[in-house]
């Protein structure tokens, strides 16, 4: 990258902050400040979903088979009464001395969406031979397609912590592997126990303001329609509605069934301040679930035409009343 693509850049980055994060301050010598819009609050953290994994404890009759999974507990593997909790824990012990790198495999179903693998983890005198070697958990794509996700590596010795890879994108459905065992051939002994993969779990409604698209702004002589894209189950009942700030009052409301795009038309509403309410609707049209509040103001077109930076409808940056084209990387 040339120094000038660098400049470029952080010019870009510059001017996109500088419209976004600036005060609704006024052109010239004026100090007045415009109303402004947006989401009043942070949505809840997404949730998770349960465990994936048969057997996570590694749970093993006296024959030693580990059911659900693809080994049994014999060679380098064994069961061992010091586990988390007084109960047993699969120990690896001496990988070094395989000629194979000892991996524990069981084959999982996936739906699109995005997981979270992680397992407990205790060591002791683990890669002392080689310190790049180690143990850890995956999740294996392979061999329908070339991608692993794995945790941190455990070596060297320590008390049993949690290993854990989140974010991992799956895009494809079908089947995938948990793998659990050695990076590398390390010599020591190593302890699992508690293996997961988990998918994070969509809110039941999510709500995206697609316009008014510069703070809540609706600006006169523009387009006076409020536009959202709703997230929810296919099938499931949404209001929407603009009530009126203050006091409440609904001015406009819709119930429609997700997901998809809706529309409420703010022309004609009386007064210059609503609030955009969405909840999720059971059988009996009870509010289930609710997303932060939109709050969308109205602004006068000479109001605009006074702000040193806005965003149209189209997207199209003004900086002191001109168009403006970002030149970025």
């Amino acid at each position: 990258m040339t120094p000038r693509a660098v400049c470029r850049g952080a010019a870009a980055v510059a001017l996109l902050t500088l419209a976004v994060a600036s005060p609704l301050a006024v052109r010239g010598a004026d100090t007045r400040a415009i109303a402004a819009g947006g989401l009043t609050a942070l949505p809840g953290a997404d949730g998770t979903g349960p465990n994936l994994v048969k057997n996570p404890n590694f749970e093993a009759p006296a024959g030693g088979d580990l059911t659900a999974w693809n080994a049994r507990a014999a060679g380098p593997w064994t069961m061992d009464r010091a586990g988390r909790g007084g109960r047993s824990a699969l120990r690896l012990t001496a990988a070094d001395a395989q000629q194979m790198v000892p991996q524990l495999e069981q084959t999982v179903t996936l739906e699109p969406g995005v997981y979270t693998v992680s397992g407990w983890v205790r060591a002791e005198n683990l890669g002392t031979k080689d310190t790049r070697s180690g143990v850890r958990v995956c999740l294996d794509a392979r061999p329908r397609f070339n991608w692993w996700h794995c945790t941190p590596v455990a070596r060297g010795t320590a008390d049993w912590s949690q290993l854990s890879q989140g974010g991992i994108a799956v895009s494809d459905p079908g089947p995938y592997k948990i793998a659990v065992g050695a990076y590398g051939a390390p010599d020591g002994s190593a302890w699992f126990d508690e293996i997961s993969l988990t998918a994070r779990r969509k809110p039941a409604l999510d709500v995206y303001l697609l316009y008014p698209n510069f703070r809540g702004m609706l600006f006169e002589g523009r387009p006076q329609v409020v536009r959202v894209a709703v997230g929810a189950a296919q099938g499931a009942r949404v209001r929407l509605a603009l009530m009126e700030e203050p006091g409440g009052a609904v001015a406009r409301e819709r119930v429609v069934t997700g997901p998809g795009t809706v529309e409420l038309d703010a022309a004609g509403l009386r007064g210059n301040a609503w609030l955009l309410r969405a909840e999720l609707l059971d059988a009996a049209g009870a509010a289930t679930a609710r997303y932060p509040d939109h709050r969308i103001v109205r602004v006068s077109a000479k109001a605009r035409d006074e702000l040193r930076v806005w965003f149209d409808e189209r997207n199209v940056l003004y900086m002191d009343g001109k168009p403006a084209f970002v030149l970025g990387l």
